[in-house]
């Protein structure tokens, strides 16, 4: 069979309703669901599919490890940055603050990165 688009999900892959057939040589089928490839930044995110055995089988089906879980793992980056990359201070001044600043890609996840200076 083929994957029916059911009314729920995530948006991040196609949900899952599908009759899977064995003939009687079948020890394997397989089914397949889209995946969606976005540019934002994303935490893991997971679904599960179930297999539920017919009603009306006969021999009836025995179903084990009925339930597998996909974590769908982002692979969009984003660019943090200085901006301008070179600042040049009087010792008088006596503070500076340099701008670090998002420079390519979304986000809908809050990330941090670590500044640290050195001498030269």
């Amino acid at each position: 069979g083929s994957a029916i688009g059911a009314p729920f999900g995530s948006g991040d892959y196609q949900p899952l309703e599908e009759v899977v057939a064995f003939d009687v040589t079948d020890t394997e089928q397989t089914v397949t669901t889209t995946i969606t490839d976005n540019d934002v930044l994303e935490s893991v995110e997971s679904f599960t599919a179930t297999i539920v055995a017919l009603d009306g089988l006969f021999p009836v089906a025995v179903v084990v490890n009925a339930t597998v879980t996909v974590n769908i793992v982002d692979d969009d980056i984003v660019v943090v940055g200085f901006d301008p990359a070179l600042y040049a201070v009087g010792e008088g001044r006596r503070t500076l603050s340099v701008a670090v600043q998002l420079l390519f890609g979304e986000t809908d996840v809050d990330f941090s990165v670590i500044v640290t200076s050195s001498d030269m």
